[in-house]
């Protein structure tokens, strides 16, 4: 049994400068904007708002008899205890501008980026990031582990090889806006209020995540 397609339309439970838009009572309302491109060229978007969301890691450490123990905490040389928490900037838009932002997303852009994808050859099995790909034969979508056993088993298959892995710090922020710019009008075939949709996101860090259709931007 297929698996049905996740909504793009969802409610979101954070505040933001605007009221809140129950989706079981809005609905029509919601859909009365997203889908019109004159009201979409009209929309006014708000600036997003900015946290900071902090993540407790454990790290595998050796204790003072050598043993290795799993701690949210390392010592330093000098003795001094250092968290190993991971601080990760989130950006908000208002409950109708993420409508707005997972609508194009998920029904208009990830559709174009699966086909700019597939007329490269090769292309499409090489790229998993912001895409929901199929484990073949069910119906959920790949997670992490799929995609970490597939490396494995290809870096068996071929034996002597060299693996090269790259952990890229801020990478919304380090990219050129251009750059992405360019990922959003090669996947579209531009109109004014595409134009308007990505121009208030690459105005702020986060522009790849639209195509995963999230509703916070991530900087």
């Amino acid at each position: 049994m297929k698996r049905p397609k996740k909504s793009w339309l969802k409610s979101k439970g954070y505040l933001h400068i605007t009221d809140r838009l129950e989706v079981k009572n809005q609905r029509t309302q919601i859909y009365r904007l997203v889908k019109n491109p004159r009201l979409v060229a009209a929309h006014a978007f708000f600036p997003l708002i900015h946290k900071s969301l902090s993540q407790r890691r454990f790290k595998i450490v050796n204790d003072p008899c050598n043993k290795p123990l799993r701690k949210h905490y390392i010592t330093s040389a000098s003795g001094k205890k250092e968290s190993t928490k991971k601080f990760r900037s989130i950006r908000y838009a208002t409950h109708i501008d993420a409508h707005i932002y997972s609508y194009y997303s998920s029904e208009i852009l990830q559709k174009k980026y699966e086909i700019l994808l597939s007329l490269e050859p090769g292309l499409s099995e090489c790229i998993i990031a912001y895409r929901r790909l199929q484990i073949p034969g069910e119906s959920r979508n790949k997670s992490s582990i799929h995609f970490a056993k597939e490396v494995f088993l290809a870096i068996q298959g071929r034996g002597n090889c060299i693996a090269l892995a790259y952990d890229i710090k801020f990478f919304s922020q380090v990219s050129t806006i251009g750059i992405l710019k360019e990922l959003g009008v090669s996947c579209l075939v531009l109109r004014p209020y595409h134009q308007i949709i990505i121009t208030s996101i690459i105005q702020l860090p986060g522009f790849l995540i639209l195509i995963c259709g999230s509703c916070a931007i991530a900087s």
